[in-house]
């Protein structure tokens, strides 16, 4: 069974933190991107822009690789950040179960015992 939380939950932590170390994931996530198209553009063409031969597994590999940057970046801007409140539990209430088999019994009405 669960218990209770402690402290409260910061769905921000990690935001103040990448701050303080003055790291923005998005800029570097698409500091990465431009940096695949010209990795791509590279083994395309030869420096004077003429078309040259290149491996169709390692262009298709680095189109995956791009592709994949592309959807954790906006996996990563635009996913819902979770605002999870805390129940702050006093007493757990109790559960009681009684077995019988003999059908004339009742059980007390707001028994607290």
């Amino acid at each position: 069974m669960a218990s209770p939380l402690e402290k409260p939950i910061n769905p921000y932590g990690s935001v103040d933190k990448l701050t303080q170390l003055g790291l923005d994931p998005i800029a570097k996530a698409v500091e990465f991107i431009e940096q695949l198209e010209l990795d791509i553009a590279c083994m395309m063409f030869n420096p004077d822009g003429s078309p040259r031969n290149y491996s169709q597994v390692a262009y298709a590999q680095l189109m995956a690789t791009k592709a994949k940057a592309i959807n954790d970046l906006l996996r990563y801007g635009y996913s819902r950040v979770s605002e999870v409140q805390q129940v702050e539990v006093k007493e757990i209430p109790q559960l009681r179960i009684i077995t019988t088999e003999d059908e004339s019994f009742r059980p007390l009405e707001n028994d607290d015992a």
